[in-house]
């Protein structure tokens, strides 16, 4: 699996890690061409077939813990369906149920549950890439429209072009029982419950 996270700051000025996109390249291939272990270029068989993104929501908490984030937000799935310009009910179930039932199993115990805060983005949503050294700006339909030597021009287009706006995000915030648990005993390799 990968997992690409940025910093943001929400509104009440906490310093959180936001997962951009959790994916795994390898499952996604043994779910279209079947897991192999018999020949050479098939797809190996894995474990956590069923369950790597869990293992991710695990991973991307400690990190968040160890690390002092206030919390691990991320965006709604139809942020990645705009995003990526694809409409998959794969994507919004993942991002909107997945993450937020394995993150509400994992801390039961501590009587905590994911909530929702708000992050500064641009509106509409314009992308920035280098590619080859020049800077890109890309819309939604992922048409590049300009291209930069730097990226400070590129950021001005951005600038230009986009409103800043106030977008609900959901989020799990790190108490400091979470954390000093995650410090102490760490978390279960396998299932989702915490002793």
């Amino acid at each position: 699996m990968h997992i690409r996270t940025t910093k943001r700051t929400d509104h009440k000025g906490q310093k959180n890690l936001f997962v951009e996109e959790v994916q795994s390249d390898w499952h996604q291939a043994g779910k279209r061409f079947g897991y192999n272990n018999s020949s050479w270029g098939s797809v190996a068989n894995a474990p956590f077939k069923q369950n790597w993104s869990v293992l991710a929501v695990k991973v991307m908490l400690i990190y968040a813990s160890e690390n002092g984030f206030s919390g691990i937000a991320w965006p709604k799935g139809e942020i990645q369906e705009m995003r990526y310009n694809t409409h998959l009910e794969s994507i919004k179930n993942y991002y909107d149920k997945l993450i937020p039932k394995s993150l509400n199993k994992l801390v039961k115990c501590f009587d905590y549950e994911v909530e929702t805060t708000k992050i500064k983005t641009r509106d509409p949503w314009l992308n920035l890439e280098k590619k080859q050294e020049k800077w890109r700006v890309a819309d939604t339909q992922g048409k590049f429209k300009t291209k930069y030597n730097n990226r400070e021009d590129a950021m001005a287009v951005i600038a230009c072009h986009s409103r800043i706006i106030d977008l609900d995000v959901p989020i799990l915030f790190i108490n400091e029982s979470l954390r000093q648990h995650i410090s102490i005993k760490g978390l279960p390799f396998f299932g989702l419950t915490m002793e």
